[in-house]
């Protein structure tokens, strides 16, 4: 087989699932306060990840409705690993002097719904099985119940400096 047919065929093939990813993506978009560029970037690094296979389960510190990590479940669907994800659904937490006298107009916006990251993770076709929600405030999830073994892969969607402290 020549090498420019060989080419053609992987193009095809990867373009076929970058669409199928894009149409996946698009309907998940809905669940997310992010731009359908920072999830299609979240989705690439998911997959880089598990083609290099770096041992450990996925991690969200900061999930809203759930689009980030629906875009994430996409990506690792075919492997064996957890999803974990981390949210109060209370909205933004309190303030303190790091992040400024502004940041206090804040505190309480941005409130998920567990409801609606079911919903995107059904858009995912990512059984409920293979996620764990841990509901609360950082402070209080990482020091109590289980945790993952090992991570492979962290995002932090937190926006006070706290929130961030606590997630590393």
């Amino acid at each position: 087989m020549s090498r420019k047919i060989l080419r053609k065929a992987i193009d095809k093939a990867y373009g076929a699932r970058r669409l199928l990813a894009s149409k996946e993506l698009k309907a998940i978009s809905a669940y997310s306060m992010g731009s359908f560029l920072a999830l299609e970037n979240l989705h690439s690094l998911a997959l880089d990840v598990v083609g290099r296979k770096i041992q450990g389960d996925f991690v969200e510190c900061g999930v809203f409705n759930g689009g980030s990590a629906a875009a994430a479940a996409c990506a690792i669907r075919p492997s064996d690993r957890k999803l974990w994800l981390y949210d109060s659904f209370e909205g933004m937490p309190e303030t303190t002097a790091p992040d400024g006298p502004a940041a206090a107009d804040f505190v309480g916006e941005c409130v998920g719904d567990e409801a609606k990251v079911h919903a995107a993770m059904r858009l995912a076709r990512f059984s409920e099985e293979r996620y764990v929600i841990r509901k609360g405030w950082f402070q209080d999830t990482f020091t109590a119940g289980p945790m993952p073994d090992s991570i492979a892969f962290l995002h932090i969607d937190a926006d006070w400096y706290d929130s961030v402290q606590f997630a590393l």
